[in-house]
């Protein structure tokens, strides 16, 4: 037996169903490549993935803004279960995981009596549908790739650089499905013609047809492998493109900052230079004022001179005056003594 999951989401009005089989995967996101594809704001471009692995069903979130919740937990991988309601951002759906009967084994096929080769074409027919599908998805994002805007950081022709690498193995995974195709419809041919002509070659044909299951099994594995390994390239170009973003808005930041700062030094320069002014215009005050100190102690000084001249002529006319005195006294006593 073998396990298959479906995703119901029910919000909207119509319910919406996915299917899920064994080593496939599935991306959800607002993004125009993932399978499960929402409008919903809440949902990131790259939100998550989910894939079917040996009958269980894994989840993955891809460091969405909003997150991603199992039965309102949030988790960023986990193993989900029948009946385990998931919500990315605010978009939901709901996990059933169902059992079903695998296809009966080629080397189980009982020899058959008559010669056909069906199944072969069948798995030839299958595997050239899935070439054609990887081709014009790898198309589709050589297309987007092209239409990515040119951008002169280094970290932008980084992602591009991934990204066209991503998309080269991919072609080499289409180149090689191809060659599988075309030497898987040339060994159809040729047992084609062993089949008709000879009618015991049946039991050659029955392991040539298990060589192609397997081989279409491989195909398969690489299909899985080159879908994850593009969707990481488109994850990581999705980061890589928001890191851009975020550093040329910190690089806006800080040329405005640059600018205020350019401005304060302006106006500290214009500040500067005024206070300046104002120490040479108070510098020649204080020589101004010095200069008049200095004038100030000269007349003072001649003053001092003057006054201390002034004393000695006064104290000069004080000794006449006191002579003249002394005279008039020793006049006026001679003329008393005189007789009238």
């Amino acid at each position: 037996m073998r396990r298959r999951a479906k995703l119901v989401h029910e919000g909207g009005g119509t319910p919406r169903e996915w299917a899920l089989a064994e080593g496939e995967e599935l991306q959800v996101g607002r993004q125009w490549s993932c399978a499960i594809r929402t409008d919903e704001t809440s949902v990131s471009r790259m939100h998550a993935r989910l894939w079917l692995q040996e009958g269980r069903l894994h989840l993955q979130d891809f460091d969405s803004v909003n997150g991603t919740f199992v039965n309102d937990v949030p988790v960023t991988r986990t193993t989900l279960a029948h009946g385990d309601h998931v919500r990315f951002g605010l978009f939901a759906i709901w996990i059933l995981l169902e059992d079903v009967r695998q296809q009966t084994k080629v080397e189980d096929v009982p020899a058959p009596t008559q010669p056909t080769v069906d199944g072969p074409a069948a798995e030839i027919a299958q595997l050239t549908a899935e070439r054609d599908e990887w081709r014009a998805r790898a198309e589709r994002l050589e297309a987007r790739l092209a239409a990515l805007p040119v951008d002169t950081l280094e970290a932008e022709r980084q992602a591009r650089l991934q990204a066209e690498a991503a998309l080269a193995e991919a072609r080499r995974e289409i180149d090689e499905a191809t060659r599988r195709a075309a030497q898987l419809e040339r060994d159809r041919e040729r047992d084609r013609a062993q089949v008709v002509s000879l009618s015991d070659q049946a039991l050659v044909t029955r392991e040539r047809a298990r060589e192609l299951a397997t081989r279409a099994e491989e195909a398969e594995r690489a299909r899985g492998v080159t879908e994850r390994d593009l969707t990481t390239a488109l994850v990581e170009a999705e980061r890589l493109r928001a890191a851009l973003a975020a550093a040329a808005e910190a690089r806006a930041e800080v040329e405005a900052k640059l600018r205020d700062l350019q401005r304060e030094v302006r106006q500290h320069d214009r500040a500067r230079e005024a206070a300046q002014a104002e120490l040479d215009v108070a510098e020649y005050n204080l020589r101004a004022a010095r200069d008049d100190a200095e004038n100030l102690q000269l007349a003072y000084d001649a003053a001092e001179a003057s006054r201390r001249q002034l004393r000695t002529e006064l104290a000069a006319a004080r000794e006449l005056l006191a002579e003249q005195e002394a005279m008039l006294a020793r006049l006026e006593a001679e003329r008393k003594r005189q007789p009238p």
